[in-house]
């Protein structure tokens, strides 16, 4: 899959963006409503160049946790490389 394809009017989309905004974005904010802590971390890019991450909830007040997750993580990821513009 390509990263970017042209849409309709001829101007470049991501893959993704023929889902309504809320199809893409309804999983993100399940921890905040109800006091969960959560945490993303850059993971990597796919062969297309889009950006990979991983997402972790915690437990009620265990931010910490999360913390010391991330630190660990870090050590042993490589760093994310940083992200190309999308352009038309």
């Amino acid at each position: 899959m390509p990263a970017l394809r042209s849409g309709p009017s001829g101007q470049s989309r991501p893959p993704f963006a023929g889902r309504s905004y809320y199809e893409q974005t309804s999983w993100i904010n399940l921890a905040g409503p109800v006091g969960l802590p959560s945490l993303v971390i850059p993971t990597g890019q796919t062969a297309d160049g889009l950006p990979m991450s991983v997402q972790f909830i915690g437990t009620y007040l265990s931010d910490r946790t999360l913390i010391a997750v991330a630190q660990l993580l870090a050590r042993v990821l490589p760093a994310a490389p940083k992200a190309q513009a999308l352009t038309a």
